[in-house]
C-alpha cells in the first residue's frame, strides 16, 4: 500500500517464512509482486470515499493482472471498502480485520486502539473487541495525538520524533488500565517493537503477514 508501510508488511512476511516453515536460502521464499499503491487518503482531512475504492480496486486489478494467486492489503482503512473491492478480482483477498482480531488474547480485557480517526470512527474494531466480551477503553485525548503521531511518521525523515511521541502515549494508555492495544495502522508498525512488559501489542500488519505465509503455505502443497 502506502510508502511507509509496504517495506516494514515485506519485511514481516519474511520473517513469517522464517518462522513458519524455516526459509533460509533465498529460492525457499515466495514470489511476490509488490505495489506500493499512493491512495488519496489524508490523516487530517475529508476522503472521497469514492475515489479510495476506485484507486483501491485499480491496484487490486493491477495486482491480479500479474498472476498472483491471491492477495494481502496491508492498509487496515482500505479494509472499510473489503465488501465492495473484493468484487473487484478473482482471486483470493485476505481480510486483514478479521485476522487481527483473531489474533487478541481472550484474556485480554480492557484494550486500546491505535488507528487513523477514519478507522477509529468506523468501529470496525471496537465491534469485534465488544463482541469478544472485552472492555474497548477510549479517550478523545488519545484519538488527537494517534493523529499527531501518524502524521509525524509520514513527514519526519528520521524517526526521533514518533518515537517520542510513541512512548509518551502508550505510556498514558499504560497508566488509565489498558492491558492490549491494537496497533490498527500499518504507518506504525515500524514502532510497535517498543512497549512496555504490561502491554501486549496486537499489530495489524504482523497479522496479515501470519495469514499471508499461512494461505501460502495451504496452497503450495
Amino acid at each position: 500500500m502506502g510508502p511507509r508501510s509496504t517495506a516494514p508488511f515485506i519485511d514481516s512476511v519474511v520473517t513469517q517464512c522464517q518462522l513458519q516453515y524455516g526459509a533460509k536460502y533465498d529460492n525457499e521464499f515466495p514470489h511476490m509482486m509488490i505495489y506500493s499503491l499512493p491512495a488519496p487518503f489524508y490523516v487530517e482531512g475529508p476522503l472521497d470515499h469514492e475515489e479510495l475504492k476506485q484507486t483501491i480496486c485499480k491496484g487490486l486489478k493491477k495486482l491480479e493482472a500479474t498472476g498472483v494467486d491471491f492477495i494481502g492489503m496491508p492498509c487496515n482503512a482500505a479494509h472499510l471498502y473489503y465488501d465492495d473491492v473484493v468484487k473487484c478480482i478473482s482471486v483470493p483477498l485476505l481480510n486483514m480485520i478479521d485476522t487481527t482480531l483473531g489474533a487478541i488474547p481472550p484474556s485480554s480485557r480492557n484494550v486500546g486502539l491505535f488507528a487513523t480517526r477514519f478507522v477509529a470512527n468506523a468501529n470496525i474494531y471496537q465491534r469485534g473487541i465488544r463482541k469478544a466480551g472485552l472492555t474497548y477503553v477510549a479517550d478523545d485525548s488519545w484519538q488527537a495525538k494517534v493523529d499527531e503521531l501518524i502524521i509525524a511518521v509520514k513527514s519526519s525523515v528520521d524517526d526521533s520524533k514518533p518515537r517520542k511521541l510513541w512512548g509518551s502515549l502508550v505510556a498514558e494508555l499504560a497508566t488509565a488500565g489498558v492491558e492490549t492495544i491494537v496497533l490498527g495502522c500499518t504507518d506504525l508498525s515500524p514502532l510497535g517493537k517498543d512497549v512496555p512488559e504490561n502491554i501486549t501489542l496486537i499489530d495489524a500488519t504482523d497479522c496479515l503477514a501470519k495469514a499471508v505465509v499461512e494461505h501460502y503455505k495451504s496452497i503450495s502443497k
